[in-house]
C-alpha cells in the first residue's frame, strides 16, 4: 500500500492542490533538477530514518501519538491541500503510522516499517517530480 502513494496522489494531484506545486517548491528554493533530487534523496532516504526512530518511542507510550504524527504532516499540507484532502491525509497517516507500529511491534525492528515510509515518501517524490516536469495523468 505505500508504494501506491505516489502514483495515486500523482493521479490525484490535478484534482487536489490549492497551490501550483512548482512554485511552491521555487519558494524552499527547489527550482532545479537537482534540487528536486536533492530533496528527494533526503524525503526518501533520511527522512523516514528519522521520523521512525522519532515517532516509534512516542508511539508505544500512547495511541494518540498516531493521531499526532498524521497531525504533524498537515503543518506542511495545509499549503498545498484543501481542508477535506487534509481530512483523508490525517486519516490515512494515522493509519500508516499503526501499520508501521504493529510491524515494528512483530518484527522487533524499524526496518521493515522505515523501509516501507522510504517506499511512500520516494513515491510521493516521483509524483512531484512528475508534475513539476509537466507530466500530467
Amino acid at each position: 500500500p505505500c508504494a501506491l502513494a505516489g502514483p495515486v496522489v500523482w493521479l490525484l494531484l490535478p484534482h487536489i492542490t490549492l497551490a501550483d506545486l512548482a512554485g511552491w517548491l521555487a519558494g524552499y528554493g527547489v527550482t532545479t533538477p537537482l534540487g528536486m533530487l536533492a530533496l528527494a534523496l533526503y524525503y526518501g532516504a533520511l527522512h523516514p530514518v528519522l521520523e521512525q526512530r522519532h515517532w516509534d518511542p512516542l508511539r508505544r507510550a500512547t495511541p494518540w501519538a498516531h493521531v499526532a504524527f498524521a497531525a504533524y504532516h498537515l503543518l506542511v499540507l495545509h499549503a498545498l491541500l484543501p481542508w477535506p484532502w487534509l481530512a483523508v491525509c490525517l486519516v490515512v497517516l494515522t493509519a500508516a503510522s499503526i501499520l508501521w507500529s504493529r510491524l515494528t511491534e512483530r518484527t522487533g525492528t524499524l526496518a521493515p516499517a522505515t523501509f516501507f515510509h522510504m517506499a511512500a515518501d520516494l513515491g510521493l517524490g516521483a509524483a512531484a517530480y512528475l508534475w513539476v516536469s509537466g507530466a500530467r495523468p
